[in-house]
């Protein structure tokens, strides 16, 4: 059920994705036809308050993008954004700070209890979404990062006048929304089971994905048997809920398909594979002196780094507390965040996995090809989807900073037309001084007063324009 105050837009789009396109990959990231985008807006525009003139079920709207990005159009048409510009600033200090991720959230909700209350009941409603969308992210790709990079730029975001603090502040905008999804609580009730909420996708979708685990756990399984022998320390390496990290780990997610992760090889073996490799490479492996535990390998300054990846009640870390369910969680997190949150002198991301899939294909022959190249496969689908994802960002900024731009222009030809005006204005009081009693030449001269404050203030206006003030 939704509060009041909740527009009819944000309701019926909430409503179509949460019954329909929960395991809808890419929902939120990928676009409809704009044309149907636009038909909904309107039918919207046309519904006022109404919500039976809106069926969610109705086949002109068969493809669900086109409710996700109805909601996004409204967000991003908005006059005020979500977070207003009054607070601009302090949101972008809340989450500027070096504290932890949970002290940065108890900041941010500080400055949202600040916000209008019909501001906070929508936040409250979008937020509540959007962790449910995350929930499916092993189905729908979308873990709360993906979905922090498509939300930040829109809910958030500077006065149109100060355009150049969007683009340098996105990766706060980002990390704002990512936060307030990770650390949220949003409406939950205390004693409700959240497996009780979520969407249960249709049995068809759910036989393909279970199908599609199991293909990827077989693979490498013909000619010569698995390109990594099983181990049984790697196997409990899953989980099926959003972790603290913010990623949101495949369901039985097997740690032996990653392709950073190389099994039991040795030190010797692990240091000859980063040779001439730039920084920011990495490997993982099984640890030889404590079993259980794995070693990150990383690429720094030229040099090889070792990290000891504890592990302690199923969670992994690198250091007292441990707060990763799961090595894949772990390292997929500083793929996106920088290592200095652990240890300052490595400033610097997991940027580029040494790929066993790469080394394998070096030997495969004939039989082990086909699983090799589907494997690669997979791969690069990740990484596509990534960085489309990065791309519909920059499109939406870019169209935003159009708009702004066009509106920036209409000002300065506005303020040009004025100045126009009042330069005629001023023309005319010139060739009436001499025409005039000199009770009138008295109030003209006033008045040519008033018309040069004028001018100057249209001149000073044109001249901040010029410079992009």
């Amino acid at each position: 059920l939704f509060r009041s105050g909740v527009p009819l837009v944000i309701k019926k789009c909430i409503e179509a994705v949460e019954k329909r396109g929960l395991s809808t990959e890419g929902i939120y990231r990928l676009s409809a036809s704009q044309t149907d985008v636009n038909n909904l807006k309107q039918l919207f525009d046309c519904a006022m308050n109404d919500s039976n003139r809106v069926n969610v079920d109705d086949p002109r709207w068969s493809d669900i993008n086109a409710f996700s990005g109805c909601l996004k159009l409204f967000f991003r048409e908005l006059p005020t954004p979500l977070f207003t510009y009054n607070l601009y600033d302090a949101f972008l200090s809340a989450v500027s700070v070096s504290v932890s991720d949970s002290q940065k959230y108890s900041r941010i909700m500080e400055v949202v209890s600040r916000l209008p209350e019909k501001n906070q009941i929508v936040l409250n409603v979008l937020m509540s979404h959007l962790i449910l969308v995350a929930k499916n992210g092993s189905m729908n790709k979308m873990p709360s990062h993906n979905l922090a990079v498509v939300f930040g730029p829109t809910l958030i975001r500077p006065k149109p006048e100060d355009v150049m603090k969007s683009i340098a502040n996105s990766s706060s905008h980002i990390a704002l929304i990512e936060i307030l999804l990770n650390h949220g609580k949003w409406d939950q009730d205390e004693g409700e089971d959240e497996t009780d909420s979520l969407y249960e996708p249709p049995a068809d979708v759910l036989a393909r994905h279970k199908a599609l685990r199991e293909q990827k756990r077989a693979l490498g399984a013909g000619g010569r048997g698995p390109l990594l022998k099983p181990s049984p320390k790697g196997r409990g390496d899953s989980v099926s809920s959003v972790s603290s990290s913010g990623s949101v780990s495949s369901e039985s997610f097997d740690l032996q398909d990653a392709p950073w992760f190389w099994g039991s090889i040795s030190r010797e073996e692990a240091t000859e594979k980063f040779r001439d490799m730039p920084d920011g490479t990495f490997l993982v492996r099984e640890s030889t002196r404590s079993p259980g535990e794995y070693t990150l390998t990383v690429r720094k300054g030229g040099m090889n780094k070792l990290i000891r990846i504890q592990r302690d009640n199923n969670l992994y870390g690198f250091s007292i507390p441990l707060t990763f369910h799961s090595v894949y969680d772990l390292i997929m997190y500083y793929r996106r965040h920088s290592m200095a949150s652990y240890n300052p002198s490595l400033n610097l991301c997991l940027s580029n996995p040494v790929s066993k899939f790469d080394a394998a294909d070096q030997m495969g022959d004939g039989g082990d090809d086909v699983n090799i190249l589907i494997q690669k496969l997979w791969t690069a689908t990740d990484n596509f989807d990534q960085k489309n994802a990065e791309f519909l960002v920059e499109e939406d900024r870019f169209e935003r900073i159009q708009h702004e731009l066009a509106l920036h222009a209409k000002k300065q030809l506005a303020q040009n037309e004025v100045l126009q005006i009042l330069s005629e204005q001023q023309q005319l009081q010139e060739q009436m001084m001499s025409h005039v009693t000199a009770v009138d030449r008295i109030k003209l001269s006033e008045n040519k007063s008033f018309v040069w404050q004028r001018i100057a203030s249209c001149q000073d206006n044109i001249r901040k324009m010029k410079r992009g003030n």
